[in-house]
């Protein structure tokens, strides 16, 4: 579903993939697949990375869960490695 033809309304908005409170790669495996919920929101910009020469390689490479996986705890360690610098709030 796109949006632009559905007659349901669903408070709070629709998912993109059936289990929207679990962490993994589900993304990857449902936008790109034809024969998945219909009432799951399927835009056409997310449609369109799998198109996208520079991100099509990650759109496909994320598809595998440990691939996926393994990019995220890579990034993650860089993000907590890099610490966060908090400027104060002058009042």
């Amino acid at each position: 579903a796109d949006g632009s033809t559905t007659s349901k309304y669903t408070p709070g908005g629709s998912p993109w993939v059936d289990n929207w409170l679990v962490f993994d790669n589900s993304y990857f495996t449902t936008i790109n697949d034809e024969t998945t919920d219909e009432e799951l929101i399927k835009l056409s910009s997310d449609k369109t990375l799998w198109e996208d020469e520079g991100f099509a390689p990650y759109a496909i490479k994320f598809a595998d869960q440990d691939a996926f996986f393994e990019s995220y705890a890579k990034a993650q360690k860089k993000l907590s490695e890099l610490g966060c610098k908090f400027e104060e709030i002058e009042n």
